[in-house]
């Protein structure tokens, strides 16, 4: 993780945390997907989970966006009408398609163990990992 020191409450967030916004950038405008994500303590990972997709993984602009650009962002947050429950986490960073067979199957059970929709199926042996190598973390609010 970046040398920078980040709480155990960020670290907890960034644990619990169900969803999150991946932004990637293109030459001309940054591409935001919702994204299920687990962390372990040092990385982040997002899957290409069986969701239907009208692409193929390859040509999913996330992905296009990423083997172009590493340079990524994950928005983690919590709105509440009482806003002084809000919060969130941002994590700048850079990102890259896992090739290793390894790493790959533990980021796999680890968002296995995070979501029961890929305990059940929707998150194949051999889906694309994404693996965000926090560079910078700043977070706000109600941590």
């Amino acid at each position: 993780m970046t040398r920078q020191r980040v709480p155990a409450a960020v670290k907890r967030k960034l644990t619990e945390a169900r969803v999150a916004h991946l932004a990637t950038l293109d030459k001309r405008s940054p591409h935001i997907v919702p994204a299920c994500f687990a962390f372990d303590g040092k990385n982040i990972y997002t899957a290409i989970d069986r969701k239907p997709k009208k692409q193929s993984v390859k040509e999913l602009q996330r992905v296009r966006n990423i083997r172009a650009n590493p340079q990524v962002g994950l928005m983690v947050d919590e709105y509440d009408e009482e806003w002084r429950k809000l919060w969130y986490v941002l994590v700048r960073g850079r990102a890259e398609i896992i090739d290793g067979p390894e790493e790959q199957q533990r980021a796999i059970s680890l968002l296995r163990c995070k979501y029961s929709q890929y305990r059940m199926g929707l998150l194949p042996d051999g889906a694309q990992v994404i693996r965000i190598i926090p560079d910078r973390i700043a977070w706000w609010g109600k941590i």
